[in-house]
């Protein structure tokens, strides 16, 4: 229950704070997921080899008189793998292995966040937002089959890497610009970085094997925001 405390305690703060109306809003966003640092990695040791894929994610937010507000957001990220780098480094790291034959589903992360967002006028019907929250990543590795070919055995029996999931405390920080040409409506653009450091855990033949991971990415999406109505005290 305490992340669910947190996300309505950030959320409900501006509505106690004022005393007047307080616009709803409703964003969704869909665009880019970049991987970054080590979650695009291209090594064994922590690296991630990820590649830029889908980011879509819906959002409520409330904005009180001032220039402070309070948003919940909810959203999901697909990061395909990049098996061809992959493959070279086990192919690098076994000095027996010639080639592997590697399939794999993206790597696949689930976001619900909570925080404050400043909002000003930037001129004309131009809005600027700058926000920052915290959360909870719900991740989960990409399920791999691999197909390896040793030297000197030729193809040997295919095996497959089950998928692994894990639940991690996240942040995240942002900003986007929005044109509002009329009150009911904005169109703009958004980016934002989000970060977590996730522990997967893998059966293996001498017991559990844990894989630290730092998930760090950055969204860059076309939104769309529209006001549902506006909350009175």
């Amino acid at each position: 229950m305490k992340p669910v405390s947190y996300l309505l305690t950030v959320f409900m703060i501006p509505l106690l704070a004022v005393s007047q109306s307080v616009p709803l809003n409703f964003t969704i966003q869909s665009g880019v997921g970049l991987p970054l640092g080590a979650f695009a990695g291209k090594n064994l040791d922590g690296g991630s080899f990820t590649l830029p894929g889908l980011s879509v994610s819906g959002e409520i937010a409330i904005q009180t008189e001032t220039v402070w507000g309070a948003f919940v957001q909810g959203g999901i990220q697909f990061n395909p793998v990049d098996v061809g780098a992959l493959g070279a480094e086990k192919v690098k790291a076994d000095p027996f292995l010639a080639d592997v034959y590697i399939r794999s589903e993206a790597f696949r992360v689930v976001h619900l966040l909570a925080g404050t967002v400043i909002t000003h006028k930037a001129g004309g019907f131009l809005v600027m937002e700058y926000r920052a929250g915290a959360g909870a990543f719900f991740s989960s590795t990409p399920y791999q089959y691999y197909w390896p070919t040793y030297e000197m055995l030729g193809s040997n029996n295919p095996y497959e890497i089950s998928s692994s999931r894990d639940v991690s405390f996240a942040g995240m920080t942002g900003a986007g610009i929005f044109a509002s040409p009329t009150g009911c409506y904005r169109i703009g653009l958004s980016g934002q970085i989000i970060h977590s450091a996730a522990a997967f855990d893998f059966v293996t033949q001498s017991g559990i094997r844990t894989d630290k991971r730092t998930i760090t990415m950055l969204n860059v999406t076309a939104s769309v925001q529209i006001t549902l109505f506006s909350l009175r005290k």
